[in-house]
């Protein structure tokens, strides 16, 4: 397809941005309703090695796939525009990190090892976090799931209070491939909040899975650092879960003013 001939809307890949959630979705583009190729049937026809046709499965199946596992991740609306194309920073570790999580996204494999982002606010952490979770879910149909850590403690307790499951809200994360959490760190650090974290970790360090962390908390030293907040048994799993990277700088929101 050349550039004159792309939908203007979807730039020829298909979908748009979905408006009005809480939670970045995408949709189907109205110029693959109905698939081009396959009418929606779900086939085309394809020629095989001995000239004979041959349904094949459609590349629309593949497209529907993949919007649904980038929709499943929980990606705030905020950072919608967070990829690794938007990337603008310029700073030399957060610049590092970029690379790094380029090219660890085209090698990532369930179990693999993953990251402990840590940095003052605004250095890009979450920005660098979304864009590799909507890279794997929509480019590699990768099952990702997105948490701020505080808005899941609120989830919980509001589970805990017979407002809902807190397995409905805890299994989803346990079981996908790569478990992003924001903000690990933020609240009181309550022994039952240390405890939700407790359990995520350790379930997902027993079964193998991906983690990555983004925290405004440096791992050790000073005052109020992971391992005065969250306890030594907690940041012992973190160490043998994530390959640790500081990003530094000032805060790049309030440079855009």
């Amino acid at each position: 397809m050349s550039n004159d001939d792309r939908c203007r809307h979807c730039d020829g890949r298909g979908w748009v941005h979905a408006e009005g959630g809480e939670t970045a979705a995408l949709a189907l583009c109205e110029c693959r309703r109905p698939c081009p190729d396959c009418e929606d049937t779900g086939f085309v026809n394809r020629v095989g090695s001995d000239g004979r046709p041959v349904a094949a499965v459609c590349g629309c199946a593949t497209l529907k796939r993949r919007i649904v596992a980038y929709n499943n991740v929980g990606i705030p609306s905020r950072f919608v525009g967070c990829t690794f194309e938007s990337w603008q920073f310029g700073n030399f570790s957060s610049d590092q990190l970029h690379k790094l999580l380029q090219k660890w996204s085209l090698v990532f494999r369930s179990g693999i090892k993953g990251w402990l982002i840590h940095g003052p606010p605004g250095s890009g952490k979450t920005h660098l976090a979304c864009a590799t979770a909507a890279v794997l879910a929509l480019d590699h149909g990768v099952d990702v799931r997105f948490v701020d850590f505080f808005h899941l403690l609120q989830q919980l307790k509001a589970a805990f209070g017979g407002h809902g499951s807190d397995k409905d809200l805890i299994q989803p994360l346990l079981a996908c491939d790569l478990l992003v959490i924001d903000e690990l760190g933020k609240g009181r650090n309550t022994e039952w909040e240390n405890g939700v974290v407790d359990e995520l970790i350790s379930a997902r360090y027993n079964a193998g899975r991906t983690i990555i962390f983004t925290s405004n908390h440096a791992p050790e030293g000073g005052g109020d650092s992971l391992d005065d907040r969250l306890g030594s048994r907690i940041l012992s799993r973190i160490w043998e879960l994530c390959t640790v990277h500081q990003v530094a700088g000032e805060d790049f929101r309030k440079q855009k003013r």
